[in-house]
């Protein structure tokens, strides 16, 4: 069967209606009914490009799933979106009759215009909308005058009419004048020329204003409270790119003072003479005035002024300005910029300030599996910021990105780095823990070719800003414990993905990726968005389409970072418009090309910065891609060499963000101490300056590794730190630290940064150093006074004209004594005094000075805290009782005072109940101790006034007692007594009240006697009187000898109950052995018996030898059984007594007692005619006959190893 036709695939800038009606007349002309076929030959016609187009966007289902008819609608959609119905409407409005326009003319447009708008009453609209616009006073007024049911055609009649009437009587009046036509044109010459010199006049005088005249500045503050937003243009200024609004009611162009100290700090001010004020009349206060270089466009202008205010606002582009720039109107009056605010207003979960969380699945860590776990400990915090390190971390845990716990493995130290704006950031030092085991996430980035093909075509760019990007991505629970952060708060597990992690950038295009996948008009690179159309209206419509993709992932964009329906941006390092993609301003030499090697060298001088980005080729040759410079402002050029090094690294690293972010390049500089400072595997420089730090923690962001390369080989980016371009920063930011000390400093009313200054520039030993950090240090230590600078060098930075060290300003020799008084002023202590001193000042030796400062101070040393206390000393332990006692007096106490008397070696305790503390009172107490328990050797006692007194000395001496008192207010000397004391009040305080206090106090020593004591482990009865009294606890042990006996009734049975007794006769034939490492029976024959379980042996070879029974085993059936009570005894047993014989042991009673004489071992110390006498038992009841002892006529010989 022929075919019919011929099939192209569709391309791009087709009509797809179109090709969709020739595909269908080819259906028709080959007879295609089939609509499976006719989605087949669809899929196979339109082309791979398009094919992928329409996967993505039936994605998850494949397109063989769709209908062909649902496949067309879908894809008409995407290219061809059904035109915006508010923006039909908007346009509708807006549509107005120009002049000159018939009015036949402008209901044509007003009809096309209202096609899109899908007007319920079409006429109506369109009859309100014609003679809003119709632009003729006198037909409007005309059409307004008639009644309110009038149609649109009557409403177009009238007007018609009086058009062609107005015509008719023009071209009637100008016949008539043609005769004075001279005249007219001298009159309409001359009032032309007088209002151009009137202009002229105004122009001239708003350029040359008096100095004591009033400028009138309408500020545009509150605008955001009308319907349309201020108009605002991208202007050039000193090179850096600044938005300002167009007021045309503000006489000068100025900027606020916090914009300029950000973006203009470096360029100097005049004074500005003349008076500022607002609408309203309120005087505006002038900082000063600078003469800058504009441009806009094409357009460059020098040294207009331009006026900095106190007061923030916005940056405002006056009249001044506008004399000399002609703005681009038909761009920045776009209509579709409120069609922006529109779109922007119906999503407005984008737009929120929250933080936003992804809602797709938590990202995992792609960790070694033989990776050991990395923990260091937290760094100590600046006190200048610990606040605020406080506050950023009990926001990051109220926002879910931090959470606390009590263990992990796994701890980075925490780095906090300030803002510009003074709020501080908190990253981990991820490169000396997770990065060294983490693998970087393999998902491309995509080149740069591809992104542009993306934007080909596209009128209008819109760049998209995400809110904190990465601190959007959740991390998986199982791999938070590696990202924790260990703070001076304690260990916080990280849950989000953050900043420094070195598969954090694949991982995150991964995402972004796939949010925004198959959309059209759209560039992914990072966090950078940029959104394109053809046209305004399929640039709105792709801006929603990321919009909706955003919301629906639950990612969140700030809005104040992003900008709409620009005419160029730039991007990746080239300036995208209309016209297709530029080059930016710096000289490109090689085309970029990833798949290369980068190298950026950076260097830096005492004027200027300079980096070079260069491509390394196969042959070695480096190329340069781009360069870059810029001039040092004046406080950068007061940093020390190696801080200018280091912010020349962080400047070539940020020039080129574009180039080499997410890829791994070579860092390349000729100062050595920076590969230590800035190296991929050393740790964040704690003792570093601020900066130095900040800048480490920039660069952990990116994945390079630093190189050294003499000074000799770095020319390129040498010359051009050394010839630099004459641009400055936006802002050079102070760290916060070094600016509360500097402030300190200079509020202290004896020590300030100028006499540091001075003192520094004057010291012959910090004028060297000052130099050295300067210019750069010796290769070797020189020693002797420069050790302890030269040990810190890498640490050591220049501020103001002073040495710091870290954060801490290292103070002369000069100065030391004023900044030691400044510490010491409140009397704090050395302690505190070193902890204030670590936090602000250094200098050698400066733990030593405040030593020695506080030690010299007599306020202090009057003041002092009583010293440490001294070793414990205790008494020596009497050995006889009573030797030395112990007296204290307890009370008053439960209405009583009493008397207690300890002894030192027993612990034996006398409590006597007392009248008073009297000498006399305590004297008779005493004897009547002394009556029972003598006179002691030795009284210790306190300085009551019964002790103290000259009776009680002479007491003493008279009764031969050595009398002791505790030093004053050391209560402890007597220890032993004031414990009897506290012991005694608490145990009658215990027992019940209801007892009389004798019968608490006679139960207390009872107890406390017969109770054994820690350090004795006896009781004071059994020491003192070497028995122990009987109590009621000592009558349930019982009697010691039952008490004995019962054991060993109950050992006996617990053996016996185990084995089978077994006895031999004198004649049994048995084998015994020796044991030793020969393990053998030896046979014998049983000769007597030496107790109930041990025999004597005569062996085979003549050897007598005593064996026990476990060692004795029957050669025949010779044992006999132990007899029952009711067994009957053999006869021949009765007739003829044994020599040996079992004895009965009765159940359940004690073993018999066996008195069994000293047996010697053969051949040690008997002799050979020595004999063992069988022991003397008592036989069983049953056997009435009485063994005969024998005794051994055979001559021993002990064997030889015996001898």
């Amino acid at each position: 069967m022929p075919v019919y036709g011929y099939l192209e695939k569709f391309q791009k800038d087709q009509d797809w209606g179109r090709y969709i009606a020739v595909l269908k007349n080819y259906f028709g002309a080959n007879g295609i009914t089939d609509g499976v076929k006719k989605r087949q030959i669809l899929l196979a016609s339109v082309g791979l490009e398009t094919y992928d187009l329409i996967c993505a966007l039936v994605a998850p289902l494949p397109p063989e799933e769709k209908t062909f008819e649902e496949l067309v609608t879908i894809v008409q959609d995407h290219v061809s979106p059904p035109p915006s119905k508010i923006v039909s409407r908007f346009r509708f409005y807006t549509l107005s009759r120009k002049e000159g326009e018939s009015i036949s003319s402008f209901v044509v447009k007003l009809r096309q215009a209202a096609q899109d708008c899908k007007f319920t009453d079409l006429n109506e609209h369109l009859r309100d909308r014609f003679i809003v616009a119709i632009g003729d006073d006198k037909i409007q007024a005309r059409l307004l005058s008639m009644s309110d049911d009038v149609t649109f055609a009557k409403a177009l009649q009238v007007a018609i009419a009086m058009e062609s009437a107005q015509a008719n009587t023009e071209d009637i009046q100008a016949a008539a004048a043609a005769s004075s036509v001279s005249g007219a044109s001298a009159v309409c010459e001359s009032k032309r020329k007088s209002v151009r010199s009137t202009h002229l006049v105004e122009q001239e005088d708003t350029g040359a204003i008096s100095e004591d005249s009033e400028l009138e500045c309408y500020t545009i503050c509150n605008v955001s409270s009308l319907k349309n937003s201020a108009i605002e243009v991208p202007m050039e200024v000193q090179s850096r790119y600044l938005t300002m609004q167009v007021d045309t009611g503000a006489a000068i162009s100025l900027i606020s003072k916090s914009t300029y100290k950000m973006m203009f700090s470096g360029i100097p001010l005049e004074k500005f003479k003349k008076r500022l004020t607002t609408y309203t009349g309120q005087v505006i206060k002038v900082y000063g005035c600078a003469k800058v270089d504009v441009k806009y466009g094409d357009q460059r202008v020098s040294c207009l002024p331009l006026v900095v205010v106190e007061q923030d606002g916005p940056s405002l582009l006056g009249r001044n300005w506008l004399a000399h720039i002609r703005l681009d109107w038909p761009n920045i009056c776009s209509v579709m910029q409120d069609r922006v605010d529109d779109v922007l207003a119906e999503y407005p979960e984008v737009f929120r300030c929250n933080l936003g969380e992804y809602k797709g699945s938590p990202v995992k860590l792609y960790i070694e599996k033989t990776a050991k776990p990395r923990f260091f400990k937290a760094r100590p915090v600046p006190y200048a910021i610990k606040k605020k390190v406080q506050e950023a971390i009990e926001k990051n845990v109220q926002l879910g990105i931090w959470e606390s716990t009590d263990y992990s493995d796994w701890a980075a130290p925490l780095v906090p780095i300030l803002k510009s704006d003074g709020s501080v950031r908190l990253c981990g030092d991820y490169k000396i823990t997770v990065n060294q085991v983490c693998r970087v996430d393999p998902y491309p980035l995509p080149r740069i070719e591809d992104i542009f093909a993306e934007l080909r075509g596209g009128q209008t760019f819109t760049k998209i800003d995400l809110h904190s990007a990465y601190s959007q991505i959740p991390i998986h629970h199982e791999y938070q414990e590696y990202l924790t952060v260990n703070t001076h708060m304690g260990l916080f597990k990280v849950k989000r993905l953050p900043f420094g992690v070195n598969a954090a950038v694949g991982i995150f295009q991964r995402i972004i990726c796939n949010v925004l996948r198959g959309l059209e008009g759209v560039s992914v690179y990072l966090d950078d968005i940029l959104v394109t159309g053809k046209d305004d209206r399929e640039h709105i419509h792709n801006l929603e389409n990321v919009l909706i993709r955003l919301r629906d992932a639950g990612l969140q964009v700030k809005k104040k970072k992003c900008s709409f329906l620009q005419q160029s941006v730039e991007y990746l390092g080239h300036r995208i418009d209309a016209e297709g993609l530029h080059p930016t301003d710096e000289k490109v030499l090689v085309h970029y090309n990833p798949d290369l090697p980068l190298r950026l060298e950076c260097d830096a001088s005492p004027r200027g910065l300079g980096a070079v980005l260069s491509h390394k080729f196969s042959d070695g040759i480096e190329r340069p891609v781009a360069f870059s410079s810029r001039t040092l402002t004046k406080a950068e050029s007061n940093y020390s060499q190696t801080d200018r090094e280091g912010l020349a690294l962080v400047f070539g690293v940020i020039r080129f963000h574009q180039y080499i972010y997410g890829r791994n390049f070579t860092l390349i500089k000729d100062h050595k101490p920076l590969t230590y400072l800035f190296g991929r595997e050393a740790a964040s420089p704690t003792m570093a300056s601020p900066r130095v730090r900040r800048w480490a923690l920039t660069l952990s962001a990116y994945d390079y590794n630093i190189q050294y390369k003499k000074g000799k080989d770095n020319s390129n980016a040498d010359a051009l730190s050394r010839l630099p371009l004459p641009d400055l920063p936006r802002r050079v930011h102070t760290p916060e630290e070094l600016n509360l000390v500097i402030g300190m400093l200079n509020s202290s009313q004896v020590v300030s940064d100028d006499a540091i200054r001075r003192e520094t520039r004057r010291e012959p030993i910090f004028s060297q150093v000052l130099q050295w950090v300067r210019w750069g240090w010796p290769g070797k230590d020189s020693g002797g006074v420069y050790g302890p600078y030269y040990i810190r060098r890498y640490e050591i930075s220049l501020k103001d004209g002073c040495l710091l060290w870290g954060s801490r300003v290292i103070i002369p020799e000069g100065s030391r004594g004023a900044v030691l008084g400044l510490l010491h002023d409140t009397h704090i202590g050395i302690t505190r005094m070193k902890v204030l001193g670590r936090s602000y000042v250094w200098w050698p030796g400066i733990d030593k000075d405040i030593e020695g400062t506080v030690k010299a101070c007599q306020e202090c040393d009057k003041h002092q805290n009583a010293p440490e206390l001294a070793e414990l000393h205790p008494w020596e332990w009497p050995s006889v009782p009573w030797s030395r006692i112990h007296v204290d007096h307890a009370g008053p106490f439960m209405g009583k005072l009493f008397l207690i008397v300890v002894d030192s070696h027993s612990k034996w305790m006398e409590v006597k109940l007392v009248s008073s503390t009297s000498t006399n009172v305590a004297i008779d107490a005493l004897n009547s101790i002394f009556a029972t328990h003598g006179l002691p050797v030795t009284l210790v006692s306190d300085n009551g006034t019964a002790f103290t007194s000259e009776e009680f000395g002479k007491y003493c001496e008279k009764s031969g007692i050595k009398h002791i008192r505790s030093a004053p207010r050391h209560p402890s000397t007597n220890g032993l007594a004031e414990r009897a004391v506290q012991t005694f009040k608490s145990c009658m305080k215990k027992m019940e009240e209801s007892l009389p206090r004798s019968v608490r106090l006679n139960r207390f020593l009872f107890k406390y006697r017969n109770t054994p004591q820690s350090n004795t482990q006896q009781t004071p009865s059994q020491l003192l009187m070497n028995r122990e009294i009987r109590t009621p606890l000592s009558m349930i042990q019982g009697d010691l000898t039952t008490r004995i006996l019962r054991k060993q009734e109950a050992q006996c049975k617990a053996h016996d109950g185990r084995v089978k007794t077994r006895y031999y006769i004198e004649g049994d034939q048995v084998y015994t052995h020796f044991g030793g490492p020969k393990f053998e029976w030896v046979p014998g024959t049983i000769q007597s018996a030496t107790g109930p379980l041990s025999y004597i042996i005569k062996l085979v070879d003549g050897r007598v030898v005593k064996r026990h029974v476990d060692h004795i085993r029957s050669r025949h059936t010779t044992v006999i059984p132990r007899p029952n009570d009711d067994e009957v005894v053999p006869e021949p047993l009765l007739n003829e007594p044994p020599p040996c014989f079992p004895v009965e042991i009765p159940p359940h009673s004690p073993a018999p007692r066996v008195s069994v004489p000293r047996v010697s071992a053969p051949g040690v110390t008997n002799s050979p005619d020595s004999s063992v006498q069988v022991p003397e038992m008592t036989a069983p009841a049953n056997i009435t006959a009485t063994p005969t002892p024998r005794r051994s006529g055979r001559i021993r010989h002990p064997p030889d190893r015996l001898e």
